[in-house]
């Protein structure tokens, strides 16, 4: 009878141990699981974001090329000029209310934007402190700096938050006056 609880005994040891093995390899299967969902995820969104990124430095290079407006904020109101006349602004003076660089979001409702002397311009950049929201969760912000003599400095940074905090992507060009 002794020897038969014992193999009892021996027999319950050895299936808590193998239970204890099958949890943590389920476990570790999780986990490993969890970690490349949230992987897939970010790379999603890194993408994503580099191509509204993109998408934002366009609409700037149109802007550009269209000679539509640039509106800075002073003490009193806003002053909009055309992108030919930002050639003459220095960004990143005290004066300019911005120390290190302007931001600035892109406005695509025309409504929104001055008008020009043939009509209101489709774009226009407007300085703003905060970030513009897109429809995908995502917000952006454009920064036009100083490069050099008749160069700008412009970046797109895309903006998102997941379950890890806040990432963002951004691309920086210049554009240079010719």
């Amino acid at each position: 009878m002794n020897n038969y609880l014992n193999q009892k005994a021996q027999s319950i040891l050895e299936l808590v141990i193998g239970l204890g093995l099958i949890v943590v390899v389920v476990g570790a299967i999780a986990i490993v699981t969890t970690n490349s969902l949230m992987s897939t995820q970010y790379s999603k969104n890194q993408v994503l974001a580099t191509k509204l990124a993109q998408g934002y430095l366009e609409k700037v290079r149109t802007i550009k090329n269209s000679n539509y407006f640039v509106c800075l904020e002073t003490d009193i109101y806003p002053v909009c000029s055309t992108w030919d006349d930002i050639w003459y602004t220095n960004f990143g003076t005290i004066t300019d209310g911005c120390t290190t660089g302007c931001t600035f979001v892109v406005e695509s409702n025309k409504d929104n934007c001055p008008t020009n002397s043939s009509g209101a311009t489709p774009l226009c950049l407007k300085y703003s402190a905060s970030r513009s929201s897109t429809a995908t969760g995502f917000s952006g912000q454009i920064i036009i700096e100083d490069e050099a003599t008749n160069q700008k400095r412009v970046t797109s940074r895309i903006y998102w938050t997941d379950a890890s905090g806040e990432h963002s992507s951004y691309l920086v060009t210049v554009l240079t006056r010719i």
